[in-house]
Parts: structure tokens; sequence; C-alpha cells
């Protein structure tokens, strides 16, 4: 999480960690009080589905050519409520995204 933290600097390497209180605040803080205060407007999702569970489940990888862990994202896709339906998988050793 070092890496998020924006402000007078960053360390890298062997150093110490960055804190919120040295090194500025992270990104996420920084967009929720915009948000919160009306800075930035809420933007419509992106997406074509609704996310109802995030899984994790072994399955080959054609990239890695062999049995990986995927993140699997079920959700609800189009007008139809009520039917669940595996939208993507994600490969954890390679990030390799397989739409479903």
């Amino acid at each position: 999480m070092d890496a998020h933290f924006v402000g007078q600097g960053q360390f890298s390497g062997g150093e110490e960690p960055s804190t919120p209180s040295t090194h500025g605040n992270s990104l996420a803080m920084v967009q929720f009080v915009e948000l919160a205060r009306g800075e930035r407007a809420v933007q419509e999702p992106s997406h074509p589905f609704r996310v109802e569970e995030v899984k994790a489940e072994e399955r080959y990888c054609m990239r890695c050519c062999g049995v990986r862990w995927f993140d699997v994202v079920v959700g609800v896709r189009g007008q139809v409520p009520g039917v669940r339906c595996e939208v993507l998988a994600m490969c954890r050793s390679c990030r390799e995204m397989e739409e479903i």
C-alpha cells in the first residue's frame, strides 16, 4: 500500500514504509473526501453487470498452462432480475482475464 499515498514523497526499496501521517493521504481517502464535499461527481458504473459475489476457484489457465487459482466474479447481467452467472475470471498468477 506504500505506492498509494500521495503527498510530500514516498519511500522505496529497503527504507521504512510510509504512513499517512508523515507522507500525505491515501488516494482512496482523497477521492472519498472529494465525493463527500461534492467536488467530484459520482460516475455511473462502466460495467454492464451488477456484482453479486467474488469467489476463488481452481481452473486451468491457458496462459500459464496449468491449474491455477482464479478470482471469479458472479453477477447479474442484463435486464432479467435474479439470473446469476459467472461474468469473468482472472488468474492470480498471470492476471489473465477470461470473459465468460
